[in-house]
């Protein structure tokens, strides 16, 4: 939206290096374009931008994570293009500073509690074609994924591990064009037990029935399931 720019040219490469507002959010950018005609697996432009947003700032600007995330959201994106059309996008996340809440299994990590996140975009002359390296640690928490990508969306997620508190499983999630979303989960242990004596707050009945979401499926196989009892 807004920018301020230091710009350096020459015959081999241009470098632009500034501040910036996109969506409104203050963001530092640092551009390498390279006119030099290298092989085709030699980057020829990167873009770098870092930037603090907050979980309401990336839902007004379209990546809304829902109630999963709140607070400040420190994020680095760095788009790399080959010359011969392949190219990343690479983020990471610090999520210490942030709230996170697994609504299903009602896990939450505070604010202030470190850990972090990341993930790579893998595209072909600027078309999505997978996603994988998908990390995020933190105390008690661990994730290891990737996504499948079919004309440029995403149509399933694997989850290679999911650790999070006493939960140990691994699973994948289909997102069939047509739907119904289907989710297929198992592992060593399911941990229900902040799930099954979580508070519901009541509806205000003077307001609307949310819309519902979509239709979707889950099929479980676990060795143990600790329960609201802590009964296995």
């Amino acid at each position: 939206d807004k920018a301020v720019w230091d710009i350096a040219a020459n015959q081999k490469q241009l470098t632009q290096k500034g501040n910036c507002l996109i969506a409104g959010i203050a963001a530092k950018i640092d551009v390498l374009m390279d006119f030099q005609s290298g092989k085709p697996k030699d980057v020829a432009q990167r873009i770098a931008v870092t930037g603090k947003p907050t979980a309401g700032q990336l839902a007004a600007a379209g990546f809304d994570a829902g109630d999963v995330l709140s607070g400040e959201i420190p994020l680095t994106a760095v788009w790399s293009k080959q010359n011969g059309g392949d190219g990343e996008i690479s983020l990471e996340a610090d999520l210490s500073g942030a709230a996170v809440f697994v609504q299903p299994l009602a896990w939450q990590k505070p604010a202030g509690v470190a850990a972090k996140a990341s993930a790579r975009l893998r595209l072909s002359k600027d078309r999505l074609m997978s996603i994988d390296g998908i990390v995020a640690d933190g105390v008690g928490a661990s994730v290891r994924g990737s996504a499948e990508v079919a004309n440029g969306h995403i149509s399933a997620v694997r989850l290679d591990r999911v650790q999070l508190g006493r939960t140990d499983v691994s699973g994948i999630v289909r997102l069939p064009p047509g739907g119904p979303i289907a989710v297929a989960i198992s592992g060593p242990m399911l941990d229900m037990a902040a799930k099954l004596v979580e508070k519901t707050t009541s509806r205000d009945k003077s307001r609307p029935e949310p819309p519902p979401g979509p239709a979707w499926t889950l099929s479980g196989n676990f060795a143990r399931v600790h329960l609201a009892t802590d009964v296995a």
